[in-house]
């Protein structure tokens, strides 16, 4: 499908199987937006897009009602016969990926303030029956003071309630950090939504996202087995400590897996409290 004309000027954010992100300045807007455009192929089963959007609209709905800050709110809800379009407001601030790029490797202090407030926001967003595995770097942004992260919700498909996308083969955005029951259909628990978020602290800690640069089906498939790559930054003692708790929280193995965010952040609390892993 072809988006409204006003949309032919944008600049693409990320080209997406499943539709694009983009920014741009609407007709008669004085500041730029980011719109989530859902596109589905005409592969998938007319009824199948159909519940998908329906979802998709209630879910930025809530959105637009949370009064919580880092959370941002959609500025429109826009459905077309076949698409739907969310605008979030544009702020110029620096994006996770880009601070990391800048400053890798964060120190723990750093990546743990940044890691509480992803937990904090992976927790609101539950509340509301709105699942997140995606948390991806490019649509987390940080305040000038670098100080508070705001979160734009760039994920196309609620995964949770469409697992069926997977089969057919359309995964989005950072694979890796989908649980391995989520890419297999198997059953999700609480420690399923512990998964991206020990991917996300290796990310924070090295500067460098596992599997980065594959193929979207290669490196689902490959993070179905492979284990994290070894810390190198840190004294023997505190790796050892750090790898142990990276291994706990990104266990393929859900039932051995930390089991909760607030087990996950309590943990990661301990692993980086030696001075020595500063």
């Amino acid at each position: 499908m072809s988006l409204p004309v006003e949309y032919e000027s944008a600049e693409i954010l990320a080209r997406r199987p499943l539709g694009l992100i983009m920014r741009l300045t609407l007709p008669d807007a004085a500041l730029p937006v980011i719109a989530r455009a859902f596109m589905p192929p005409a592969t998938l089963p007319e009824e199948f897009t159909s519940a998908i959007i329906d979802t998709m609209e209630k879910e930025a709905s809530i959105l637009q009602l949370m009064e919580k800050r880092a959370v941002v709110s959609p500025t429109d809800i826009i459905r077309l016969p076949d698409a739907l379009l969310i605008h979030f407001p544009y702020a110029d601030l620096l994006s996770l990926s880009q601070f990391i790029r800048s400053r890798a490797p964060l120190t723990p202090r750093t990546s743990l303030n940044i890691l509480k407030q992803i937990s904090d926001i992976s927790e609101l967003l539950l509340e509301k029956d709105i699942h997140r595995f995606q948390l991806e770097p490019d649509f987390i942004f940080l305040s000038e003071d670098e100080s508070r992260i705001f979160y734009i919700d760039a994920a196309l498909v609620n995964l949770v309630k469409f697992p069926e996308i997977i089969s057919f083969g359309y995964l989005d955005g950072c694979p890796q950090l989908l649980p391995p029951e989520l890419l297999c259909g198997h059953e999700l628990v609480s420690a399923s939504h512990v998964y991206p978020l020990g991917i996300l602290t290796y990310y924070l800690l090295t500067g460098a996202l596992p599997l980065a640069g594959q193929p979207l089906i290669a490196t689902a498939v490959r993070s179905l087995s492979e284990k994290l790559p070894p810390l190198k930054r840190f004294q023997p003692q505190a790796a050892a400590r750090l790898s142990a708790f990276l291994g706990r929280a990104t266990d393929k193995n859900p039932a051995r897996r930390i089991s909760s965010l607030k087990e996950f952040m309590d943990e990661l609390n301990a692993a980086l409290s030696d001075e020595n892993s500063e």
